[in-house]
């Protein structure tokens, strides 16, 4: 579909739901043993009843996926994602902001005095600055990068989701390499564009590299503004694979709320494992260094975001347990691997979320979203 038919459509929920039926056709025909489960009569009514009184047509095949890899109780309650991105989110989130407040070159203004990986060189609309925002000529940043000695980390700051032309770059003696790929400056400067970051490795906890040493391991936090308060609303632990040096794409596995893993990780594909499947680590048993500080860190940083309800945020552990922000996701947040390991997003608050949401946005498939708000009574 040409982009410009696509980004139309877009504003209408029906366009999501066609996105994502699409989506868990796929993940059949893949993964048809996740899709196993047979749903009682009844169960299909309470279901189908349910997502009904909010003037909304289910397709029962999340249901069957979630439930047979996770299961639990109100399993009425989980939430399809054909449904989480044509309403929920759009309702949550002022997502025309997203990129601006997305933006990695921008976590420092947004964020004062964040932890998390040290910048060398930003380039920000095709300009060079240093970590302070200070205006750099090219030769100057290309100096900086060419006499630097051992591997940095160079990402897009806009638009580098799954971890897409995120790369290791090594520097030895002037020499510039990714991999086994020679390159230069100014091919780095073409092919990462206007916008993206030089930032030094980060090191991480060491128990939290056990996982999967090459990738930096991180929590993915989902949190909800709920009235005046900041609510962890599910967490998952995510580990590299394949010796990638990021972790998504990795293996989730969810977070109790005292810090423990679950006994097995779970895949946003419905897969399971019980250990990781590079290095053998078992998920079971292993409790996340720091973690209440973590969970009031997210909780501080949001309020920071008050065009977002929900944001979904990347989180590690550096050597001295504390928590550092790597990444944070405004849109497209990825339910999936959330609900295959801790059962339905919003547990107890569904119905009140639910609720809210289709208050601000029609159900109604071609009817056109609007960011709009009314003032809440």
């Amino acid at each position: 579909m040409p982009t410009i038919i696509r980004r139309a459509f877009s504003t209408y929920p029906f366009y999501e739901r066609w996105r994502y039926s699409r989506k868990i056709n796929q993940l059949k025909k893949e993964y048809p043993a996740a899709f196993k489960t047979k749903l009682s009569p009844e169960l299909e009514r309470e279901i189908t009843s349910y997502w009904r009184s909010f003037g909304v047509k289910v397709n029962l095949d999340w249901h069957r996926g979630y439930i047979g890899i996770c299961g639990g109780e109100n399993v009425h309650r989980y939430i399809p994602e054909d449904i989480y991105y044509a309403y929920i989110e759009r309702a949550l989130s002022r997502l025309e902001l997203a990129d601006a407040y997305g933006d990695k070159n921008e976590y420092d203004r947004i964020f004062p005095g964040v932890r998390g990986p040290i910048t060398l060189i930003r380039s920000i609309n095709g300009r060079f600055y240093d970590r302070e925002y200070r205006y750099l000529t090219r030769k100057r940043a290309e100096d900086t990068i060419v006499g630097f000695e051992g591997d940095l980390i160079v990402k897009p700051s806009l638009d580098s989701g799954d971890g897409k032309n995120v790369r290791k770059l090594t520097v030895a003696k002037g020499k510039l390499s990714f991999g086994n790929e020679s390159t230069n400056f100014d091919e780095l400067v073409k092919n990462y564009g206007l916008d993206y970051l030089v930032q030094f490795v980060f090191q991480q906890h060491p128990s939290m590299a056990e996982f999967h040493p090459s990738s930096v391991n991180t929590i993915r936090f989902y949190t909800l503004r709920f009235d005046d308060e900041i609510k962890i609303i599910s967490a998952v632990f995510r580990s590299g694979n394949m010796g990638r040096c990021f972790d998504n794409r990795g293996i989730p596995c969810g977070i109790r709320h005292d810090g423990s893993l679950n006994d097995h990780a779970a895949t946003k594909y419905f897969t399971k494992f019980e250990s990781h499947p590079v290095t053998g680590k078992k998920f079971k048993g292993f409790v996340i260094p720091g973690w209440k500080d973590a969970c009031e860190f997210v909780k501080l940083l949001h309020q920071n975001l008050r065009y977002f309800e929900s944001v979904s945020w990347d989180v590690t552990i550096n050597p001295e347990s504390e928590p550092c922000l790597m990444e944070i996701n405004l849109n497209f947040q990825e339910i999936n691997f959330h609900q295959v390991n801790n059962g339905p997003l919003y547990g107890d608050l569904t119905d009140e979320v639910l609720s809210r949401v289709f208050q601000r946005i029609s159900p109604k498939p071609f009817c056109r979203f609007s960011n709009r708000r009314t003032s809440e009574k």
